[in-house]
This record gives C-alpha cells, sequence and structure tokens, in this order.
C-alpha cells in the first residue's frame, strides 16, 4: 500500500508540471492494462461508439469509430487507454449532459479519470432542443436546464459554471479530470445579434442607462450608438437593477449625449471566453484538472474577426463533427500531451509459438503469416504478390489493384520472431472497398457465451489518398452477425463534408472491446478478423499488417477468484444491462 501511494505521489506531481502541448520525462503510470477514462460530452464524445453500424443491441458492443479523436488516440498510443463510463449525449449542451443523474454515473466508477471531451458547442448554437434531458433551446434567449436565462453574452459563462460543477464533483470523489477546449463550429461564424435596447448616454468611461426596452446589459457586451466610439466594451455594472437601469463603466471615454443604444456580442467572442474560463479552471487546480486543445491542429490562420476556419477536409459534416483525418490531428496533439503519462500495452501475439492449438484462445491459425501463399483473391485485380495461408482478400469491384508483398518482421526483438509483416499496395478506380479476413475453422471448439476480442497492428504508409482504414471482428451466428469495429472508416459525409484518413504516414494498434455474438444466437456460424480500406473516390493506400489476433477473453474478479465473462475491468454501458459486475462499481 505505501507503494502504490508513492507512486501516485509521484504521478501527481509529475502531471502537475505537464504542458497542454508536451510532456518531459513524466512518470509512468505502470501496469499491464490500459487506464479507464470516464466520458462525458456531446455528440462529438458519443461517436465514440460506432451507432451508425449497430444493430438493436446494446451500442456499446459495435466498437469504435475511426471519427472520434480518443479512439483513434488509444489506438496510436499503442491501446494505453480505453472507455470506461459512457455519460456523453448527443444534442446536448453543458447544463442537460452535465445534470447531476448523468454526473453521478462517473462519481460511482471506480475509474480514476475522466474526459470533459469537447463540451459546450450546442451552448454556443443555442441548440439542446433534441437532448433527452430537458428538451429547450432553438435560439437566444432561452432558459436552460437549471432555470437560467442564456443569451449570446452570457452563454459562455454559464457553460463555465456547469463545468466547474461537475468538475467540483469529480475531484470529491477523488478523479483527475482531462478538459478539453471548446474548438467551436461553423454555425458559431457570424456577427451577432441585438443583446438590449435601451435609452444611454456616456460621460468619461460611465454610461448611464436611463430606460430599457429590451434585453439584459451585461459586461463584455460591445456598445453600439450614433455616437458611441467603435468597439466600445461594457467592463462592469456599478449601479442600479442587474442588467437594466443603472451606470455602467465602458472602455470608451466620449461624451454622447441621450441617444438610443443597443449592445451586441458575437458567437466568436462567447467561443474564446469559453476558452478562457476553461484555462482559468484548470489553472485552479494544478495536477487534478489538465486542459488540452486540438485547436491548434484544427484551425488555421485564414479566420477573421468574426469566424473560425478549419484546417481543409477536416469535418463529416462540413458544420460541427470531426471526420477521420480531423480525429487524427486532434489524436496526435492529446498523445503527445498525455500518452507518456501511461505505459502501451501490447496485446499482439509475441512469436510463433503462441499459434492454435498450442494456445488454445487464439482462433486465427495464419496470425503471423508465417505461410505467406496459399489464400484467396476475390474479386481484387492481383497485379503481384500471394494472399497468406488462411487468409482471404476481398475487393468491391475488379477496379481495385493490389500488390503483396511480405518481409521479416520487426516488431518483436529479432527481425522474424513475430513472423511477417505483409504489405498491400492498393489502388482503385473510384470508390471502392478493400479487405484481408481470416476466419476461425468451423471445427474448432467455440462457444456463443465466448467473449471475443480481436486486432492487429497495422501501418499506413505515406501518400495515401481517399483512404480510411479500420478493423472489425465479425460473430455469424443463425442469429445475424455482431460486429465489433475498430476505428470504424466508413461513416458517412454529409454537407460537403469529408472523411478520408491522414495522408502522412501512421501505424496504429487495433484492438476491439470484448464482444459476444448476439444475444438471440442458437447456432454458430464462423468468427472472422478483418482489416478494411474504405475508399470514397479514386485513391491509393499502402497497409502493412502484422500480428493479428483473434481471442477468447476473460474477467478476473479478485473478491471471489474467478475468471469469467469479459476482460476489460468497466460498465460498457450503464443505461444498458450488458452484464457489468456490480463489484465493479462503487456503492452509492
Amino acid at each position: 500500500m505505501k507503494r502504490q501511494f508513492l507512486v501516485f505521489l509521484a504521478l501527481l506531481l509529475g502531471l502537475c508540471c505537464a504542458q497542454a502541448d508536451g510532456i518531459q520525462n513524466p512518470p509512468v503510470w505502470t501496469g499491464q492494462s490500459a487506464i479507464t477514462m470516464d466520458v462525458i460530452g456531446d455528440s462529438r464524445m458519443a461517436d465514440i461508439w460506432a451507432s451508425g453500424t449497430c444493430n438493436s443491441e446494446a451500442a456499446s458492443y459495435c466498437g469504435t469509430s475511426g471519427v472520434n479523436w480518443f479512439a483513434q488516440a488509444s489506438a496510436l498510443a499503442s491501446n494505453r487507454y480505453q472507455v470506461g463510463v459512457m455519460a456523453a449525449l448527443s444534442g446536448c449542451r453543458t447544463d442537460q449532459y452535465l445534470q447531476p443523474s448523468n454526473i453521478a454515473q462517473i462519481v460511482a466508477s471506480k475509474n480514476q479519470w475522466v474526459i470533459i471531451g469537447y463540451p459546450a458547442v450546442n451552448d454556443l448554437n443555442a441548440a439542446g432542443g433534441s437532448c433527452t434531458i430537458s428538451p429547450s433551446g432553438g435560439a437566444f434567449p432561452f432558459t436552460n436546464a437549471n432555470g437560467v436565462v442564456v443569451d449570446q453574452s452570457n452563454v459562455a459563462s454559464v457553460a463555465a459554471g456547469n463545468l466547474q460543477t461537475a468538475i467540483n464533483a469529480f475531484l470529491a470523489a477523488g478523479k483527475n479530470v482531462i478538459l478539453t477546449e471548446e474548438p467551436g463550429n461553423t454555425l458559431i461564424n457570424n456577427t451577432g445579434a441585438t443583446i438590449a435596447s435601451f435609452n444611454g448616454q456616456t460621460t468619461g468611461n460611465v454610461l448611464t442607462v436611463n430606460s430599457v426596452v429590451s434585453g439584459t446589459i451585461r459586461p463584455r457586451q460591445i456598445l453600439v450608438g450614433a455616437g458611441v466610439t467603435s468597439s466600445t466594451q461594457i467592463v462592469a455594472q456599478l449601479t442600479g437593477a442587474v442588467g437594466g437601469v443603472g451606470t455602467y463603466s465602458i472602455t470608451s471615454n466620449a461624451v454622447v449625449s441621450a441617444e438610443s443604444m443597443t449592445t451586441t456580442y458575437s458567437p466568436l467572442s462567447a467561443l474564446y471566453e469559453l476558452i478562457s474560463y476553461q484555462r482559468a479552471i484548470a489553472a485552479a487546480y494544478p495536477g487534478r484538472v489538465f486542459l488540452w486543445s486540438a485547436n491548434p491542429s484544427l484551425w488555421k490562420a485564414a479566420g477573421s474577426a468574426t469566424a473560425v476556419s478549419f484546417v481543409d477536409n477536416v469535418l463529416l459534416d462540413n458544420v460541427t463533427h470531426f471526420n477521420n483525418f480531423g480525429a487524427s490531428l486532434a489524436a496526435a496533439r492529446f498523445n503527445s500531451a498525455f500518452q507518456n503519462f501511461f505505459a502501451p500495452v501490447d496485446f499482439e501475439l509475441a512469436a510463433i509459438n503462441s499459434l492454435y492449438p498450442t494456445n488454445e484462445y487464439s482462433y486465427i491459425t495464419n496470425p503471423l503469416f508465417t505461410a505467406t501463399s496459399g489464400g484467396t483473391n476475390t474479386t481484387c485485380t492481383l497485379s503481384s504478390g500471394t494472399v497468406p495461408s488462411t487468409w482471404t482478400q476481398v475487393c468491391g469491384t475488379a477496379g481495385v489493384s493490389v500488390t503483396i508483398t511480405n518481409a521479416a518482421s520487426t516488431w518483436c526483438n529479432s527481425a522474424g520472431n513475430c513472423g511477417n509483416d505483409i504489405t498491400f499496395a492498393i489502388t482503385t478506380t473510384g470508390a471502392d472497398t478493400w479487405r484481408i479476413q481470416s476466419t476461425a475453422p468451423s471445427a474448432q471448439n467455440w462457444d456463443l457465451s465466448y467473449f471475443w476480442q480481436g486486432g492487429a497492428k497495422v501501418s499506413v504508409a505515406n501518400g495515401s489518398s481517399n483512404c480510411s482504414v479500420y478493423g472489425d471482428l465479425a460473430m455469424q451466428t443463425d442469429a445475424g452477425t455482431r460486429d465489433s469495429l475498430m476505428l470504424y472508416g466508413a461513416a458517412a459525409a454529409t454537407g460537403g463534408g469529408t472523411n478520408n484518413g491522414p495522408t502522412t504516414a501512421y501505424t496504429f494498434d487495433l484492438k476491439g472491446y470484448p464482444t459476444k455474438p448476439l444475444a438471440a444466437s442458437t447456432s454458430k456460424t464462423a468468427v472472422t478478423m478483418r482489416v478494411l480500406a474504405n475508399f470514397t473516390a479514386a485513391g491509393s493506400c499502402t497497409i502493412t499488417v502484422s500480428r493479428a489476433f483473434m481471442n477468447r477473453v476473460f474477467n478476473y474478479n479478485p473478491a471471489t477468484g474467478t475468471f469469467s465473462g469479459w476482460l476489460l475491468m468497466r460498465d460498457l454501458d450503464p443505461a444498458s444491462n450488458d452484464n457489468a459486475p456490480a463489484w465493479l462499481l462503487k456503492a452509492g
């Protein structure tokens, strides 16, 4: 116990010195399992799960989406982190998804880390009408779930207050909080609206409001009038009814006679105000609250005083949600700040002697590609090379041309100890698909009650075009196919958006969450591990696959000393009855 306390103390001391853009020699949280992080936020965090391809059962079983930065960050960092309690809610503002009942799920978990993802774009957009919690909004002003009247000029402070309330609860429960700076969206790119109309006059640095026609006057609003100096800002209220008749300090000292005046506030100003509050919150809790930002990678310099400009081709819907490429940029920023806090976890097979039947929990007969020929090619135009034994290469059309090569793997201590790396150089003439897959032989002994986990080490070479790469573990039974997706890369783009992967070289460790066949299954057909590529147009992609695995997994219960069920110590989906053991959750 003393040693554990010293390790934890060292971690906190190291984290308090961390900067958002990089860490210098931080301590490592040691262990052989990924660090579990509870997640809360809006749809840009809820999209961790590949819900667009789910069947009618719990979405959490369907695996991860490539358009989510946290899912990509874990894969790019050798699976150092995983999702615990998922409390993110699509379409919700901070006052909605941070309601006490939602916060309580995270407070009750045993996980030490909480991520508050992209937090408040729905606040800034006056959205929330579609949220399942106290639907309201649609336009400013509106009354939020906490009974607060919100307009453009106080939306940032209200959102920051909601974040602070949640953070206080998490800190009181002994958790560390990772807070994400809000990047905004294209809907905030407008000049703003009139907040208040009134009759007033100025003398020196004081505005006197004689009567109010509409709205509420607040600090930070811009004062507008025929005689008012441009960009004059209200600093603070000095006297009078809050937000109404009274006196206010302002930034201009011009003398203006009584006249009709208004105040305005732009959505972009509200975004920057919110970011300032987020930075202040993090600074108040060194070693406990850690702020990071993807904005330096997602924004470009072409913005203006009223508009954020996003890097080209990072938006899935051309408005709010980031695509595979955008998620990869954010993932790299997150990993530069946090990955060295935690140890990598290597799930792939370690050596040739790890194979079935010696290893009865490994269900691919040629996972290390020791036999580089003898496989099957279907539909693809195979320009040269051979498909590895027990594997099948499948293309959507014959317009997909593939060259296959192999080399001794260098991922283990000595070349070849992990078998071979198989490289597929793929070129398409249009939108198309490619995959390589291996199916567990039907004669192998497996049961419908088994939990499965699959994956592989995958490298994508520099120069890809119109390509995204992902994985899938497919369990086929008489009830249908249950997919455990890994960075699902084929999400449909809308509104002029795109969904392609990075064009620079990258390597990730695909690893699915433990999954079992559909609950209605009575007979089994096959279990298949796949590495796939989706092409949105004519393009190319060079993919190297190594150390594939498809294993049966267990959960160990230290309270009873028994093995059962699934491996990861977390609740996949607290809202569903998905077999999270009660001993994993705190009482109350």
